[in-house]
């Protein structure tokens, strides 16, 4: 069985590379460490490994939205012994200005969205397994770190869980 490494951004580039990789070798295994990457990509990412993925290894840092792609993928996964992850909601991107108004060019969209998208975020923040310290710092906008023994548990416990 072939093996791929995936080691960087999530990104239209790399993730067309993997995919015609995993074209041509399906079932193949992918060892996958991401700092994250577009948001948009998450979906195309997720069927990309769900058609042609054999198992999903997670080595380094798992992070942002690789943090909830590799979770959300529906191949087999396990972690290596080094992997830690952090995790943090897509409102981090929006820009305030002093008064508590959503600032730029693009404010007021991502606050549009990020109000839509919250519930989602805090349904998969539960789902995932996340305490109630770390859903309150997501809540916070802050960056919610965890260890590989951390990592470890919620794998186990996004196994035992049904699909989001």
């Amino acid at each position: 069985m072939k093996s791929y490494i995936f080691n960087g951004p999530i990104e239209l580039e790399p993730i067309t590379k993997l995919n015609e990789f995993l074209n041509e070798n399906p079932g193949s295994t992918v060892y996958f460490s991401s700092e994250g990457g577009d948001v948009y990509l998450l979906q195309p990412m997720l069927e990309i490994l769900k058609q042609n993925c054999g198992e999903l290894v997670a080595i380094g840092e798992i992070g942002s939205v690789a943090f909830k792609m590799f979770f959300l993928s529906e191949c087999s996964k396990r972690m290596t012994s080094e992997v830690i992850g952090v995790s943090h909601s897509i409102g981090q991107r929006l820009r305030m200005t002093p008064f508590g108004n959503a600032s730029g060019e693009d404010g007021e969209f991502f606050y549009k969205n990020l109000l839509k998208e919250k519930e989602n975020e805090i349904k998969f923040c539960r789902w995932v397994g996340m305490n109630l310290d770390e859903i309150v710092k997501f809540k916070e906008l802050k960056d919610v770190y965890f260890t590989n023994k951390r990592m470890h548990e919620l794998l186990k416990h996004t196994k035992k869980s049904k699909p989001l």
